[in-house]
């Protein structure tokens, strides 16, 4: 959420944030997440996932999530 973003980001350093969102999630609009993506640039990096709904995101994924970690 919103407040514990903000606290994050008073920490130095700030933390990393990896947010996913599918391009089709019918409960949280896309636009949620690219708002707090552009509210705290440097520190969150948005990855939309086409096609993905709100609790599929991560399978579409799978066959480069582990080289998408391994470069943090």
């Amino acid at each position: 959420n919103v407040a514990s973003l903000e606290g994050m980001a008073e920490r130095t350093p700030s933390p990393e944030v990896l947010l996913f969102h599918g391009t089709a999630d019918g409960l949280i609009p896309c636009t949620m997440s690219e708002t707090l993506a552009r509210s705290h640039p440097g520190m969150i990096e948005l990855v939309l996932v086409p096609g993905a709904g709100h609790n599929d995101v991560i399978a579409p994924l799978e066959p480069t999530l582990s080289a998408l970690l391994s470069n943090r």
